[in-house]
């Protein structure tokens, strides 16, 4: 039950990360909306068509606004800021990986294949 109320979580925050995104550059997306057509955009943009989805997502979510009678335009914005969201906290989360202690000494380690 813990893990189903975590994927819910995840994903409504999903959807919360991009009604952000629309308020701050004044897109008129409802938070509604936001669960209605964010998710399917995010559920596409898995499709291994293009690297991180990049290209896939903006097209889909400027069909989901045009879908929505919302400006298409928005929908492209909405789609840059969320992927630049995406790969900021990547990029934090790739270093935190890179600086930690644990990773470097799991790598030293023997039997390590490469390090044998």
């Amino acid at each position: 039950m813990t893990v189903l109320m975590l994927s819910f979580m995840v994903h409504f925050l999903t959807a919360v990360a991009a009604w952000c995104a629309a308020r701050s550059v004044g897109a008129n997306l409802s938070l509604l909306y936001s669960l209605f057509l964010v998710l399917p955009v995010v559920l596409v943009t898995i499709v291994p068509i293009s690297i991180a989805g990049w290209g896939v997502r903006e097209g889909a979510m400027v069909a989901a606004f045009a879908y929505a009678d919302l400006p298409q335009s928005d929908g492209l914005i909405v789609s840059l800021l969320f992927g630049a969201g995406y790969l900021a906290l990547g990029m934090i989360g790739g270093l935190v990986w890179i600086l930690t202690n644990e990773r470097r000494a799991h790598d030293s380690a023997p039997g390590v294949i490469g390090q044998e």
